[in-house]
């Protein structure tokens, strides 16, 4: 009997320690009846809040004047969070029909996520890659990336938007819960207990 405590102690120990870092799936916004971003998009194993804009770099990443104000700041980084749009954002009826995500009104959008300001051009152009949604799962992919000067208009590329990403605000993965050595602790004193009981009753 002892033996079956320990067992099923130690199984849900280890189901409480895995489940407690699975993140929920990610949580649309909308706004106007419109996808506007979503929060808690898991890239990479980290969760994300998003909001799409349709403005200049210099009006929505604070000055947009340095690679630091990039969350993504690699050429993976963007490509990740762009595939994370692909799958967790982009997906039923903002798949089926683009034209329900904010600034897009066609069969197709790009959302861009960027990364870095080139050296050349004097620092003043955009670096990123982007989200393509075209109607259809199966037609969703990553674009090359591509490059605009920090202050143009965003409405002059078709059906474009910038992807603003930040730490989401509402993280929900813990990598290891706090009370986990006590749980291990408390099972190693019920089995000891038990031991002693078996022992004595044993020798009695």
């Amino acid at each position: 009997m002892i033996r079956k405590f320990l067992v099923s102690g130690l199984l849900a120990l280890v189901v409480s320690t895995f489940s407690v870092g699975v993140a929920g799936a990610a949580s649309l916004v909308i706004g106007g009846g419109l996808l506007t971003g979503a929060t808690d998009v898991d890239v990479n194993g980290t969760l994300y809040d998003v909001t799409f804009i349709n403005a200049p770099c210099n009006t929505s990443f604070n000055g947009c004047d340095d690679n630091s104000d990039f969350t993504f700041q690699t050429a993976a980084g963007s490509i990740a969070a762009s595939q994370a749009l692909i799958d967790q954002v982009f997906i039923g009826v903002y798949d089926t029909d683009p034209t329900l995500t904010y600034g897009i009104t066609a069969s197709y959008g790009r959302a861009y996520t960027p990364y870095e300001l080139p050296g050349f051009l004097n620092g003043e152009s955009l670096l990123s890659y982007a989200a393509y949604n075209l109607a259809g799962a199966s037609l969703d992919v990553i674009s090359p990336p591509s490059y605009w000067y920090v202050d143009e208009e965003i409405e002059i590329w078709d059906n474009t938007v910038l992807a603003k990403w930040s730490i989401a605000s509402d993280v929900s993965v813990v990598p290891l819960p706090a009370a986990l050595p006590l749980y291990g602790a408390g099972l190693a004193v019920m089995g000891f207990i038990g031991w002693r009981r078996k022992k004595s009753q044993s020798v009695a």
